[in-house]
């Protein structure tokens, strides 16, 4: 058996996707699905797209991977696998797919995954006391033959509605959320200790925000003020000089144009160096938090450098 473990988009990033028995999906794969109703704030919020983990290569067919839901010990995880279009997988050919933790052993035997003739579909759970799975691994038998991929999973939403990920630097780790306003394509970033704590760092810090796709671009962002640096429900985050919130475009004039729309998707990579220290996340996919059309959001704070 030839296992390959191909470094593709390692996410840890978007929120919760209801599973269920796979009935009600998305008309288009990897695109948010219908917009659940708008809340007080009047916003509404897309929850329950699938993540984009990459794609991978199994015998002589790539493999696109979306994950359906957000990793947690016990908890059930749907996947998407869909061969590229137009692929001759063949005769007598069966994928089967497991959870696995960090060091690469499966939480639970593994599943044999149904086709439909367009996509393969999947669901996943290991028992709690086995922990948090870490990685999907794939097994496709065409015959005789068999091989074998493994895929970083992705974490999820955040408390903010948007995209989380994890950086790390030095001996240090975190995570970071980034949510993208569909309205006015803006980004909101918070930094977050391992345990669920702000990850503050010095006020002057500038985060960069590389997307490879779909356009090769890098915008920076920066606090919105010094003085309370509040984020967009008026919230102030500043804490002796430091901070873990940070904005685009701010008060630049930075065109955010081209990050609008519902229908955006990007691959994007952040970082920044504090204390001395640089820090970057992988490749995640990020997906926009959508607004009501009638509604959108405005930016009411103090703006004082």
């Amino acid at each position: 058996m030839r296992t390959a473990m191909p470094l593709v988009f390692a996410a840890i990033v978007l929120a919760v996707c209801a599973c269920g028995d796979g009935s009600k999906e998305p008309a288009t794969p990897g695109k948010p699905p219908a917009r659940h109703a708008a809340g007080a704030d009047g916003a509404t919020h897309r929850h329950g797209h699938p993540l984009s983990l990459g794609s991978v290569r199994l015998g002589a067919t790539e493999f696109a991977v979306l994950q359906l839901g957000a990793p947690a010990a016990g908890k059930e995880l749907g996947f998407w696998i869909s061969p590229a279009e137009g692929a001759d997988l063949g005769e007598n050919v069966s994928l089967h797919a497991s959870l696995q933790n960090e060091s690469g052993a499966d939480l639970a035997p593994a599943a044999a995954a149904s086709f439909d003739g367009k996509r393969y579909h999947v669901h996943l759970a290991a028992p709690a006391a086995k922990g948090q799975p870490a990685r999907i691994l794939l097994r496709l038998r065409t015959g005789e033959l068999e091989d074998s991929a493994a895929l970083d999973l992705a974490e999820g939403y955040g408390k903010h509605d948007g995209v989380l990920a994890s950086f790390s630097g030095g001996d240090r780790k975190g995570r970071l959320e980034l949510k993208l306003h569909d309205d006015k394509g803006d980004l909101e970033l918070w930094l977050i200790t391992e345990d669920g704590k702000s990850f503050d760092v010095p006020l002057e810090t500038v985060i960069e925000a590389t997307f490879l796709e779909p356009e090769d671009r890098t915008v920076q962002l920066a606090v919105r003020n010094r003085n309370r640096n509040e984020d967009e429900n008026g919230q102030p985050n500043v804490r002796n000089g430091a901070t873990n919130y940070f904005v685009f475009p701010g008060l630049t004039d930075e065109d955010a144009s081209w990050l609008e729309g519902a229908e955006f998707a990007g691959t994007v990579v952040v970082r920044f160096a504090a204390g001395g220290v640089e820090y970057s996340s992988p490749p995640f996919r990020l997906f926009p938090h959508t607004h009501a059309h009638d509604a959108g959001h405005e930016h009411s704070h103090e703006h004082n450098p």
